[in-house]
C-alpha cells in the first residue's frame, strides 16, 4: 500500500470518525444527564463505527457503483440496516436474551439514538466527498464552494455543537437559568481532542490544496516539503496544547484589574527609586545637622501593591496573574490579527480610518517617539565598544539584506524578484492588494483586469517571477532587462490607475 493510499484508506477515515465521535460523545453525555435510566454508553463507540462505515461506503460507491440508481439503492439499504442496528444494540445493552425482541420499536430512545447515528453517518459522508474533491480541478461556476472552505466551515460548526453540549453537560441547568455565572473547572477531554485532531486535519487539507495548485501551475515542489510540513504541524499542535493547559478554565482576573495592577507596580517602582535616590540621601544630610522629621527608614517602608483577585473572589497569586496575562494577551493578538486582515482586504476603509484626525495625531506622536528612541539608541551605541564587522553573507538576514540593495547591485535572479515585489507594493498603494490566498497568476489576472493596457506586461512579469522564484534554471541578464521593461511600463499604468 503506497503512502497516498495509506492516507486515504486509513488515516483520513480514522481522523474523521474520531472528530465525529467527540461531538457525539458530548451529546450522549448530555442525554445521560437528562434521563433517569442507565444511559446509552454504547452509542459513543457505535458512532465511531458508523462514521468509519460511511466513509468506506462513500469510496466504494465512487469506485464500484457507477450507476446512480445502484448508489441510491445502496444508501437506502444502509439507512435500513442502521435503523434496525440501533434497536438490536439497544436490546443487547438492556440484557435481553433475544436481541430481535420487540423489533421494530419506535420508542423515543430508539428514535433519538437513530437520529444521532444518522447525523454521524451524514457528516462522515459529506466530509468524505469533500476530501475526495480536494484533488480535483477547481470549478468556476456560480455558487461553487471550494472543498477546503466547506471542510473548514463544517469543522467549526461541529466545534460549536461540541462546545454547546459539553458546556451544558458540565453545568447544572438551574445554575444557568439563575445567571449566577458558574465556573467550569478543568479541561474537557473530548473538546481538547476534537480541536487538536481538527488542527492536524486542517493542516493536511491546506497542504493538499496547495500541492494541487502547484501541480496545476507546473511548479517544482521540494522533495522535503511534506516532511517539514508534518514536523511544523506537530510543533504547532504542541504549542496549542501547551497553551490550552496554561490558559485558565475558571474565572480569570479582569483586564482592567490587570491594567490597574500594572500601573500600581510602576508607581511603586518609581516611588521606591525616588525614596532611594533622592529622599533618603536628603534625610541623611538633614540628619547631619541634627534634624530628623521622622523615622530613619520611613521613606523606604513602602509596600508593594496587593495582588489582584479573580472575578470569583478568590485570592490572587502570581501563577493566576501569569495565566490571566497569557489569556488576555492571546485574545488581544487575535483581535488585532482579525482587524488587520479585514482592513488589508478593504483598503478604502483603511484609508478612511487613517484620515481621521485622532489617528493622524496618534501616528505623528508614534513617529516622534520612534525618532527620539532611535536618537537615544544611536547615542548609546556611540559610547559602546564596536564589535568586529561581520563578513559578507554571514547571518540569518543576509538574503534579506541583498534584496534591500539597489537593483543594479543584485544578481539577475534577485532583480526579477525585486521588480515583481515592487509592482505588488505599488498596486497595493493604489487600492489593489494581493490577498494571502492568491497565487501569483491569480493575482496577475485580477490586477490585469483593472488595467487592460498593462495586462501583457503583468502576465510576462508574473511568468518571469515564477521562473526565478521556483525554478533552478539560471536567470540571465537579458531576462532581468526584460523584467525591468515590464516593471517600468506597469509603473506608468499604475500611476494612471491611481489618478482614476
Amino acid at each position: 500500500m503506497t503512502q497516498f493510499r495509506w492516507l486515504e484508506d486509513v488515516v483520513r477515515p480514522l481522523f474523521v470518525a474520531a472528530l465525529i465521535t467527540c461531538i457525539a460523545s458530548a451529546w450522549v453525555g448530555l442525554a445521560n444527564l437528562s434521563s433517569a435510566g442507565p444511559g446509552a454508553g454504547y452509542l459513543t463507540p457505535l458512532c465511531f463505527l458508523v462514521a468509519v462505515e460511511a466513509f468506506i461506503s462513500r469510496r466504494m460507491i465512487r469506485t464500484r457503483l457507477h450507476r446512480l440508481d445502484n448508489a441510491k439503492k445502496y444508501r437506502a439499504a444502509e439507512l435500513f440496516v442502521l435503523y434496525f442496528l440501533v434497536q438490536i444494540v439497544n436490546n443487547l445493552a438492556a440484557g435481553r436474551s433475544n436481541p430481535l425482541a420487540g423489533i421494530p420499536n419506535a420508542d423515543s430512545g430508539n428514535i433519538l439514538s437513530f437520529v444521532l447515528l444518522l447525523g454521524c453517518w451524514g457528516a462522515a459522508t459529506l466530509t468524505a466527498g469533500d476530501l475526495e474533491d480536494l484533488d480535483q480541478p477547481t470549478q468556476n461556476y456560480q455558487g461553487y464552494i471550494q472543498p477546503a472552505d466547506s471542510l473548514t466551515k463544517r469543522f467549526f460548526a461541529g466545534g460549536l455543537l461540541l462546545l454547546f453540549a459539553a458546556g451544558l453537560s458540565r453545568v447544572e441547568i438551574a445554575t444557568l437559568v439563575n445567571l449566577s455565572n458558574p465556573s467550569v473547572p478543568g479541561l474537557v477531554l473530548n473538546v481538547l481532542v476534537y480541536f487538536a485532531l481538527g488542527m492536524v486535519m486542517l493542516g493536511q487539507i491546506q497542504y493538499s490544496t496547495l500541492t494541487r495548485r502547484w501541480r496545476e501551475q507546473d511548479a517544482r515542489i521540494s522533495a522535503g516539503l511534506a516532511r517539514r510540513w508534518v514536523w511544523l504541524s506537530a510543533a504547532f499542535l504542541a504549542i496549542v496544547a501547551a497553551i490550552a493547559f496554561v490558559l485558565p478554565t475558571g474565572h480569570t482576573i479582569g483586564l482592567l484589574d490587570l491594567l490597574a495592577y500594572g500601573l500600581s507596580i510602576i508607581g511603586f517602582v518609581l516611588t521606591l527609586l525616588l525614596s532611594v535616590l533622592i529622599i533618603a540621601p536628603l534625610l541623611w544630610l538633614l540628619g547631619l545637622f541634627g534634624w530628623n522629621p521622622g523615622g530613619e527608614d520611613e521613606p523606604l517602608n513602602a509596600q508593594p501593591p496587593a495582588l489582584p483577585q479573580s472575578s470569583a473572589g478568590g485570592g490572587g497569586d502570581w501563577f493566576e496573574i501569569v495565566r490571566s496575562l497569557v489569556f488576555w494577551g492571546l485574545l488581544l493578538l487575535i483581535f488585532l490579527y482579525m482587524a488587520r486582515s479585514y482592513l488589508r482586504n478593504r483598503p478604502d476603509i483603511a484609508r478612511a480610518i487613517r484620515d481621521l484626525g485622532i489617528v493622524r495625531l496618534a501616528g505623528r506622536l508614534w513617529l516622534a517617539l520612534r525618532r527620539r528612541l532611535r536618537r537615544y539608541a544611536r547615542a548609546v551605541a556611540t559610547r559602546l565598544p564596536h564589535r568586529p564587522a561581520r563578513r559578507p553573507g554571514a547571518g540569518i538576514g543576509s538574503s534579506i539584506g541583498r534584496l534591500l540593495r539597489r537593483p543594479g547591485e543584485m544578481s539577475a535572479r534577485e532583480q526579477v524578484l525585486y521588480y515583481y515585489l515592487d509592482t505588488i507594493h505599488r498596486a497595493r498603494d493604489t487600492g489593489h492588494p494581493r490577498r494571502p490566498n492568491q497565487t501569483p497568476r491569480e493575482y496577475g489576472n485580477a490586477l490585469g483586469s483593472n488595467m487592460p493596457e498593462g495586462r501583457p506586461d503583468m502576465d510576462d512579469l508574473t511568468d518571469a517571477f515564477v521562473e526565478a522564484r521556483y525554478s533552478p534554471h539560471p536567470v540571465e541578464t537579458e531576462d532581468a532587462g526584460r523584467a525591468r521593461t515590464h516593471w517600468q511600463r506597469l509603473g506608468d499604468a499604475l500611476k494612471g490607475l491611481r489618478r482614476e
